[in-house]
């Protein structure tokens, strides 16, 4: 090597000097001949396909799902425009109805909420505010509410997204929800007119 180093070569330098620094190597996992990490290709069994809701219906497969009750609520089913979620993360949808839960008890909320999305759906409505509260009031630590009403709206396949609301329409203790339509609710298709 020019220069006069000859005792080692560059990689070792390197090596050594990023060690020293406490930088160590990154191991990624194994990969298969398709290239994809060797989770990804487990194949699910026979029979277990996404949860029923309580219409019976299958829900949609999820493409994004981060609902860690400290951190800001995202849930997003496969297929909805990127465009579409980042209109809806900043507010910037017009809200067309709004349901209040402060002050239910989760046996009271539930139904409530249930209720409300069905009349939404069924008034063909697209972009709703659920206010559920900070739990501040709650005896239960980060509150009932936020948890019942995520985990809920998660199991109905006519929800497409949800997301922490603005400041401005109660922060973490609201959610935009966007609606789909239900299929009784679509315009016919010209193939079922012949």
């Amino acid at each position: 090597m020019a220069g006069g180093n000859d005792s080692g070569d560059d990689g070792d330098l390197f090596r050594q000097a990023m060690k020293s620094l406490g930088v160590s190597r990154i191991h990624y996992p194994p990969t298969g001949a398709d290239g994809k990490p060797a989770a990804a290709r487990q194949v699910r069994p026979r029979g277990t396909g996404p949860p029923a809701s309580r219409t019976g219906r299958t829900a949609a497969p999820v493409a994004v799902d981060r609902t860690d009750m400290d951190q800001a609520v995202l849930f997003v089913r496969a297929g909805i425009a990127p465009a579409r979620v980042k209109q809806l993360r900043r507010g910037r949808l017009a809200i067309e109805e709004s349901l209040d839960l402060h002050g239910l008890r989760g046996a009271e909320a539930e139904p409530a909420l249930e209720r409300f999305i069905n009349e939404c759906l069924e008034a063909d409505l697209r972009t709703v505010l659920l206010i559920h509260g900070k739990g501040r009031g709650s005896e239960v630590r980060g509150g009932v509410l936020k948890p019942l009403a995520v985990n809920w709206l998660k199991q109905q396949p006519d929800i497409l997204a949800f997301c922490e609301a603005q400041p401005h329409d109660g922060g973490g203790g609201a959610l935009y929800v966007l609606l789909g339509s239900r299929p009784d609710n679509r315009p016919e298709s010209v193939s079922a007119w012949k």
